[in-house]
């Protein structure tokens, strides 16, 4: 109402910082909300099967821009005509979250090579395993060993909710397959297996 009134610079100085945080803020929100989304047991679809590879493909292209600026390249290997039968949904949860963490802790610790490598694995119309590398700083052994990283709220992130490894590991068990980090010289070492080759 006083900026009605008096249209003044001062109240005016006041008010634009609030509404570009609120833009801000929605931006987190519909970010987080379309993570947690794979959650929601009253949405979930049917199984289907997916060309595999294709499917994580299109999934790094939701980051093309992000990844473009900061000069991050991409490669996925594996039979183009495997598929795969899951949720697509847990699919999309896996990736996005290795991914944002990739692109956060490559940037924020400028490595000076800046890649994120997908190896899938078949035998057959078997999924032996998927392999996902990047070469960023990696993952204390003491975290790999003890798993907390796929504890819900722990985060080495300053503004880290906590929830990326772990939805991403719930996302996984319910397709059958088990999400482990390994020790690598080279970046954060993820393997994705069905549970029954473990």
């Amino acid at each position: 109402n006083s900026f009605r009134e008096k249209r003044d610079p001062e109240t005016l100085a006041k008010i634009i910082p609030i509404t570009e945080g609120i833009g801000k803020n929605a931006d987190v929100f519909v970010k987080l909300f379309s993570r947690l989304d794979p959650l929601a047991a009253g949405k979930r679809s049917r199984r289907r099967s997916l060309p595999l590879r294709r499917t994580i493909e299109e999934i790094f292209e939701v980051f093309s821009e992000e990844m473009k600026k900061i000069g991050i390249t991409t490669k996925v290997n594996g039979p183009g005509d495997f598929r795969f039968t899951c949720w697509h949904q847990d699919v999309y949860a896996i990736f996005t979250n290795l991914i944002d963490n990739s692109i956060y802790w490559m940037n924020e610790k400028k490595s000076p090579k800046k890649e994120i490598t997908v190896d899938i694995a078949t035998d057959g119309n078997e999924l032996l395993y998927i392999d996902y590398q990047d070469t960023g700083p990696g993952i204390e052994s003491q975290l790999i060993t003890s798993e907390v990283i796929f504890e819900p709220q722990f985060s080495t992130k300053p503004d880290g909710t906590g929830l990326g490894l772990a939805i991403a590991g719930e996302a996984s068990t319910r397709n059958g397959l088990a999400l482990k980090a390994f020790e690598s010289e080279s970046g954060a070492f993820f393997r994705l297996q069905p549970k029954s080759e473990n």
